[in-house]
């Protein structure tokens, strides 16, 4: 396995070249950040998006509004984001737990420890890793890998990581020894591996002539037989489209 620091370095620069990611997730607010970040698990953009327009014009766009909401009404406006009970009921989780421990202000989370940060928001109910973390990067402001299907899907094709499915927490340990930067240095490249993914690194007949990183793709690659996303990394169920860190020497068996 592969530890060079810098070994992330090419691809980020390449995709620099080609689109400007810096401003990739919308948001008005840190909070429409967090939120986003919930609305988005398993369902399109568009739709998490609408969801949130929604929420903002009946003016439940501060945690405290949303912590004080009642949950019918929540439920009826998360409904265009899929899974609306159980969004509404992790939304209202995150805008209490703001408005008491962070004193309506998500940004504060930047303050604390990272362990104490991630484990906080992993204890809401329908928080996972990937969320934990896009909440942290994204609307704290905190740098810290984001660990999506797409991106474990690239870094196999590439040769980066051997087939096989991966611990969430692995794969990010391994992307934090390949990388480095601050909080807008990670939220590009998390932008980047996303939207080549969806772009290019399709899980079907990829697109790899046309890919800004075939450059970097080793010859022989990408092994057309690779299987869709879902099953390459474990505990990745959140899906915004996801123990310790161990030493990456092999996949999990």
């Amino acid at each position: 396995m592969m530890t060079n620091p810098k070994r992330l370095i090419p691809y980020y620069q390449l995709a620099r070249q080609w689109r400007d990611l810096s401003d990739w997730w919308p948001g008005e607010t840190p909070w429409d950040v967090a939120v986003s970040a919930v609305l988005t698990q398993n369902t399109q953009w568009s739709r998490a998006f609408r969801a949130l327009q929604d929420l903002r014009q009946a003016g439940l766009d501060t945690p405290d509004a949303v912590a004080r909401a009642q949950r019918s009404v929540l439920e009826r406006l998360v409904r265009p984001a899929g899974s609306f009970r159980r969004k509404a009921q992790t939304i209202q989780a995150l805008a209490r737990f703001v408005v008491t421990e962070c004193g309506g202000h998500p940004r504060r989370l930047s303050t604390w420890p990272l362990d104490r940060a991630r484990s906080a928001l992993l204890a809401i109910h329908g928080i996972g890793p990937e969320t934990a973390d896009a909440i942290l990067l994204y609307a704290c402001g905190v740098p810290v890998a984001v660990v999506d299907a797409y991106t474990v899907r690239i870094l196999q094709r590439h040769g980066l990581l051997p087939a096989g499915r991966w611990r969430y927490e692995d794969v990010q340990h391994q992307m934090e020894t390949w990388f480095s930067g601050d909080a807008e240095a990670w939220k590009e490249l998390h932008a980047q591996m996303v939207t080549v993914g969806r772009t290019f690194c399709k899980a079907r007949g990829p697109l790899c002539m046309a890919c800004p990183w075939r450059p970097l793709l080793p010859e022989g690659r990408p092994d057309d037989g690779v299987s869709g996303p879902r099953d390459r990394v474990l505990g990745l169920r959140e899906g915004i489209s996801q123990s310790r860190p161990v030493e990456l020497g092999r996949p999990v068996q």
